[in-house]
């Protein structure tokens, strides 16, 4: 059923098409029936042939029942049409060599032609069942249809009620040229103008979205106009037929003309600022009022809100999401065509606020501020300890120096290196480097704490390479001194 709109709206499209710039061009008599339902009504277009009916319902995809029965009745149609056009044409060339075949035929095309007229309005009555959106293009293709059946019966009719002896003539072509207005705005007239061979004054019937005008031509000519107060915005299908009268066959014509709506005229409203998890408002005023209700869509941040509106102002209220960042978000308001208004897209913005948002870089900026707090205060601290451990460590390398021979520079950095490595077991063990101690009383007690494990091991070593520079006239080398500095980087830890 897809296909089959789609093969619709082509044929308007193309109709559309052909009537730019078009001049009326006289058509040739009605079409064999044995074409499609479009085709009947706008075969005569421009030249343009409709699609045939079987394929047409080759187009229309899908395994559903509806569908199916749909491809069927279309098949079906297109068979009784043609069946019913080769009856029509026989019964009218035997009326003046076999009557009494004539006749027969007249009553076979009679049921036939009654068959169809039930068919063909089943079929249309699905049609604007399954495509809602083209009930007008259906209700004027259920026009033309019927007119043409209608005629056909009348004249099988006329075979059978006229006497034997009387003969009737094949119906002479009709030339039929259509002018119709293109585009008009809604509340001006459709004028329709044309001419039509044959007598001076013959039926003519119009047809716009199910509504027939009939009218009649003044030699040869006819004009007629259409109020569109009734109609929506949008395309219609406008379908002349002239019907056989007067020795002259059937004809018809099809045009497309587009109504225009009123101009719409909306004004968007905003709360000036949306916090996010929390409502906000949007109010559309709609100008000028002509209509009882109107759908209005209003979009914003990926969600869309569809409104009915059966006052000229709407306010409507929506919740900001969560995760709406900090900024501007559109807003977009559409409002459809409605009866007689054309619709039209209209644009705002609101400010929206994440408090969440706001307050993570306050508590970032915050927490780095305090975190750079402490850390300056344990920078300072930590300078502040180093120094007065370098001060202390100065004292005890004073103290275990006092009294020995004078130092030499790398026997001033090796006892140095001892008293740094003293203090720090002082800081770890709580044992304290007495006055009255030996290095080796030291050794001894600080061991019973550090236990036995690389500091114990490395405050030993460290202790015997000192003795020989503190108690004797050794120097130390480069090499002692570098053995003595790393060993105070182990018992420090």
């Amino acid at each position: 059923m897809r296909a089959l709109y789609i093969a619709i709206a082509t044929v308007a499209v193309i109709a559309i098409a052909a009537l730019m710039g078009h001049s009326p061009t006289p058509s040739t008599h009605i079409q064999p029936l044995n074409q499609s339902l479009t085709g009947l009504i706008i075969a005569n277009y421009n030249g343009f042939i409709g699609v045939n009916i079987t394929a047409m319902a080759d187009l229309i995809h899908g395994n559903s029942s509806q569908l199916s029965a749909l491809r069927g009745e279309l098949s079906n149609i297109n068979s009784g049409l043609a069946s019913l056009y080769s009856t029509y044409r026989e019964a009218l060339s035997e009326e003046t060599v076999n009557y009494s075949e004539a006749r027969r035929l007249a009553a076979e095309g009679v049921a036939l032609d009654r068959e169809l007229y039930g068919e063909t309005k089943g079929a249309i009555n699905e049609l604007m069942a399954v495509l809602p959106q083209y009930s007008g293009l259906a209700k004027v293709i259920n026009l033309s249809i019927a007119q043409e059946l209608t005629s056909i019966n009348e004249t099988l009719n006329g075979v059978l009620a006229a006497p034997s002896n009387a003969a009737l003539s094949l119906y002479q072509p009709t030339a039929l040229a259509v002018n119709v207005t293109g585009a008009v705005r809604w509340g001006q007239a459709v004028n329709v103008t044309g001419q039509a061979t044959g007598p001076p004054s013959r039926p003519i019937t119009i047809a716009v979205d199910g509504e027939t005008i009939r009218t009649e031509t003044r030699g040869g000519e006819f004009s007629a106009s259409i109020g569109t107060l009734r109609l929506a915005p949008g395309n219609y299908t406008v379908a002349v037929y002239a019907a056989p009268y007067g020795g002259y066959g059937p004809a018809a014509y099809t045009a497309m003309v587009q109504v225009i709506g009123v101009p719409t005229r909306a004004r968007v409203a905003v709360s000036w600022v949306a916090v996010a998890g929390f409502p906000f408002q949007v109010g559309v005023a709609v100008s000028p009022w002509l209509a009882r209700r109107v759908n209005i869509t209003i979009a914003v941040g990926g969600e869309a809100i569809n409104v009915t509106a059966e006052s000229p102002a709407v306010v409507e209220e929506i919740r900001a999401p969560l995760d709406w960042g900090t900024g501007y978000q559109p807003v977009a308001v559409a409002i459809s065509p409605s009866y007689p208004l054309e619709g039209g897209r209209y644009y705002a913005s609101i400010l929206v606020v994440n408090p969440l948002q706001i307050a993570m870089p306050i508590a970032f900026t915050l927490g780095l501020a305090v975190a750079v707090k402490r850390s300056m205060r344990r920078e300072r601290e930590e300078r502040v300890g180093k120094e007065e451990r370098g001060r202390e460590v100065k004292a005890l390398a004073e103290r275990l120096s006092a009294g020995t021979k004078r130092l030499g520079p790398n026997g001033e950095r090796a006892v140095k290196a001892l008293a740094g490595a003293i203090r720090g077991v002082e800081a770890v063990t709580g044992v304290e480097f007495a006055p009255s101690m030996t290095l080796r009383e030291y050794l001894a007690a600080a061991s019973q704490r550090l236990g036995e494990g690389a500091r114990g091991e490395a405050l030993r070593e460290l202790i015997e390479l000192a003795e020989p520079i503190l108690y004797s006239a050794h120097e130390p080398g480069e090499e002692e001194v570098r053995r003595a500095e790393e060993l105070r980087r182990v018992v420090a830890g």
